[in-house]
């Protein structure tokens, strides 16, 4: 079974930047936040699921004065390119200070 939270490891590490697991505490404007948010069953057979599927989520926080376009195409691939499912992608900003890329995606375990 391949560990969906290695893989986003690996993504925040080639990335170069300080991440962390739920919560980043530090003095960096650029950082990576990543979680597992949950697992579902699927492919039922003698009451046992056969397949789960994990909920990711993946931030990328980077100032505000930066344009995070190619940051988020070059993030979007490396999702993919790890075996997570197309994301959802939402950009928001928290109180002019960054930007916060924000992936929801999945991946079969």
């Amino acid at each position: 079974m391949d560990n969906p939270l290695e893989k986003l490891k690996d993504i925040a590490e080639k990335l170069n930047v300080p991440y962390a697991i739920d919560k980043y505490i530090g003095q960096a404007d650029t950082f990576a936040v990543y979680a597992m948010s949950g697992v579902t069953g699927t492919e039922f057979a003698d009451d046992r699921a056969q397949e789960h599927i994990a909920s990711i989520r993946f931030d990328y926080a980077m100032p505000h004065s930066q344009n995070f376009t190619n940051k988020l195409f070059e993030i979007l691939d490396m999702l993919i390119d790890a075996g997570f499912a197309e994301p959802r992608i939402v950009v928001v900003n928290d109180n002019d200070k960054h930007h916060i890329l924000q992936f929801s995606t999945e991946i079969s375990i």
